[in-house]
């Protein structure tokens, strides 16, 4: 399988129903080996951001989500999330 890549303008993160953060543009990039996302910040909730299971959601222009993947591991650099994706929910 070959690397693919995807980017978009706006995500979410949540905790179950609830949001934790809001992201702006973002880009995941899938390999055989897993997926991985760099995403930027626009607000968060820190101490959601702490608990688990969380998921990246990514949304339409629009405001509805077409994709969502659970995180497996995040960290956070500045306002940049970076995290390691789980294969895709249906």
């Amino acid at each position: 399988m070959n690397k693919i890549t995807m980017r978009g303008v706006a995500g979410e993160v949540r905790w179950g129903y609830q949001p934790v953060a809001a992201v702006g543009s973002w880009e995941m990039t899938a390999e055989p080996c897993g997926s991985n996302l760099s995403a930027e910040i626009q607000s968060m909730n820190a101490s959601r951001m702490e608990r688990q299971p969380l998921t990246f959601r990514a949304m339409r222009q629009n405001g509805q989500a077409f994709g969502e993947w659970p995180i497996e591991s995040s960290h956070i650099a500045g306002t940049t999330l970076h995290a390691r994706l789980g294969p895709q929910k249906a």
